[in-house]
């Protein structure tokens, strides 16, 4: 992870917090994801497309709705209810895995959509890279890795808070005029 990918991990972060990952998952998921997608944004977004949607995988809807299609999937064992990230996309890949190619497209229509296909699969994929990240985490020096990604992801915090500052700096500066009659857009043409 660069420091350029703190920002869309932040953004994520209490998402993924909510939905029962703990930080230590969170940021071994993030990695494998930037290392896969090649992109902080990238991957946030399809890890939390692929999380939202695992959440809902054990609700009575999507059992109807795979029933319909005729797809025996038990989404309990892999809506992050009673399970870790990692456990239930093993479990996820595992029971669609199972399924002959017509049904597993189906399957993973009514389970993520189109949009969030790819980062479903690729997540699935990878489960062993982000256990293998995960269990890295832990051992650097009980955490030390960790514990160096969060003190990024903080100052992340205070770059954005700083960022949003400067923003509504700029912002207030609009039609303001220089002693030499210039507006802020004039002087923002030549920088």
């Amino acid at each position: 992870i660069q420091l350029q990918d703190a920002i869309p991990f932040a953004r994520i972060q209490s998402i993924l917090t909510a939905r029962g990952i703990d930080e230590k998952t969170q940021l071994a998921a993030f990695s494998v994801a930037v290392d896969a997608f090649g992109s902080g944004e990238v991957a946030a977004t399809y890890l939390q497309q692929a999380t939202a949607h695992m959440g809902r995988a054990g609700s009575e809807k999507m059992k109807s709705k795979l029933d319909k299609l005729g797809i025996e999937i038990d989404g309990t064992k892999f809506d992050l209810v009673g399970e870790d990230l990692v456990e239930a996309l093993r479990n996820m890949d595992k029971a669609i895995g199972a399924l002959d190619p017509r049904m597993k497209a189906d399957a993973l229509d009514a389970l993520f959509g189109t949009k969030a296909q790819a980062g479903a699969l690729t997540l699935m994929s990878k489960s062993g890279n982000i256990e293998e990240s995960r269990r890295k985490i832990g051992a650097a020096g009980d955490g030390q890795a960790y514990d160096q990604a969060v003190a990024q992801f903080r100052l992340s915090d205070q770059a954005r808070a700083t960022e949003t500052a400067i923003r509504d700096d700029t912002e207030s500066a609009k039609g303001l005029k220089t002693q030499d009659n210039l507006t802020f857009e004039d002087v923002q043409k030549h920088i």
